[in-house]
């Protein structure tokens, strides 16, 4: 099972990683009656459920009602993606978008999903895809991708922030280590600056990391296309767990189209 869900949770991000939350989920979904509290504490007698359970009650991600306990947050199967592929006209009609669309949605989906609070889960098989957003006061860099972790610089440096250690990214951990985010951006936006005015670029580690993940070329060539902010629709997008469900499947089907992952730089913003 996949757990998606907005800033507003971040703080619980331990507790929704853990297999004991995967179980208590499991649980709550399969018992036919909603458990009661001594039903639920035979079945995971750990010392430290107790505590575990006291805080999604705070979050109301399990609700305690009449003594029994339920969830507080939907969970979305094949058959409910399958019904809005087959009903949506939004999923329709994102499937001919152009790339400025595509580029206005991924944009309005980043500054939604980070100022509204949702929580939902999912089960195996169901598509979602990822957004990995890098803000500068010059530039955006967001990657939508069909599945977590893509060889792109916002989700590497989101895998650094959460502490994640993968293979996809040995490469340049090697070669920039748990760079701060802050200075590196600083670093390259002077890059860009001088490849935009068509002057000398030295060679550094910060130059190398942008050519090995094909944003810059090894002729100094910028590689992705840039957009302007200026022409962007600033729309916004229903708030709500199921308009996120429906969004993140509309984004898994647009990386798709581009192969699995792709990355937009916004300038001007």
């Amino acid at each position: 099972m996949k757990f998606f869900y907005s800033p507003h949770y971040r703080s619980l991000q331990p507790i929704v990683a853990s297999s004991e939350f995967h179980d208590l989920v499991h649980v709550l979904l399969s018992c036919q009656e909603p458990p009661t509290l001594r039903e639920l504490k035979a079945k995971f007698p750990q010392v430290s459920f107790d505590k575990t359970l006291d805080r999604l009650i705070a979050s109301a991600l399990i609700i305690r009602k009449n003594r029994r306990y339920f969830l507080g947050f939907p969970v979305y199967t094949e058959e409910d993606q399958k019904q809005l592929q087959e009903s949506d006209g939004f999923y329709q009609e994102a499937l001919d978008w152009s790339t400025q669309e595509i580029a206005d949605f991924i944009k309005s989906f980043t500054v939604t999903s980070a100022e509204n609070k949702y929580f939902y889960g999912c089960l195996q098989g169901v598509e979602q895809g990822v957004v990995y957003s890098l803000t500068h006061e010059t530039f955006q860099m967001i990657t939508y991708a069909e599945a977590p972790w893509p060889p792109t610089l916002p989700a590497f440096l989101e895998a650094n922030r959460q502490l994640q250690n993968l293979a996809v990214y040995d490469e340049l951990m090697d070669l920039i280590g748990d760079v701060d985010p802050v200075y590196y951006l600083d670093q390259v936006s002077v890059i860009f600056e001088r490849i935009r005015k068509n002057k000398k670029v030295r060679s550094s580690i910060f130059l190398e990391s942008l050519q090995r993940l094909k944003i810059v070329s090894s002729e100094l060539d910028f590689l992705l296309e840039e957009i302007n902010c200026d022409n962007l629709k600033n729309g916004r997008y229903p708030p709500s767990e199921k308009d996120s469900f429906l969004q993140r499947l509309v984004i898994a089907q647009l990386a798709i189209r581009t192969g699995s992952y792709n990355t937009l730089f916004f300038n001007n913003i």
